[in-house]
């Protein structure tokens, strides 16, 4: 069975994220707004192992999404798995 990603590049999310996304930190969720650019399947295309390394307790998931912040005005990268209260925005 393939599992696919519940978001689609092109469209614009609103989502709860954690301020800092580490294994056991327990972390104030921010409301991020971002038009999704891309979606990395991590069981197909895994990070490298020099990327894993700089963050080792990084909160990761399936799903790695990139897109423009539409708040901070820049490129983000976020993990699915770690996303709360998913709505599309317009």
């Amino acid at each position: 069975m393939v599992r696919t990603c519940p978001l689609r590049p092109g469209c614009a999310y609103s989502f709860q994220y954690p301020r800092h996304n580490f294994h056991g930190v327990l972390s104030k969720l921010e409301t991020r707004r971002v038009k999704i650019e891309s979606i990395r399947d991590l069981q197909a295309e895994p990070l490298d192992v020099v990327t894993f390394n700089m963050q080792p307790l990084l909160h990761r998931g399936r799903w790695l999404v990139t897109g423009h912040d539409l708040d901070k005005d820049g490129e983000r990268s976020f993990y699915v798995q770690s996303m709360r209260s998913i709505t599309g925005c317009h």
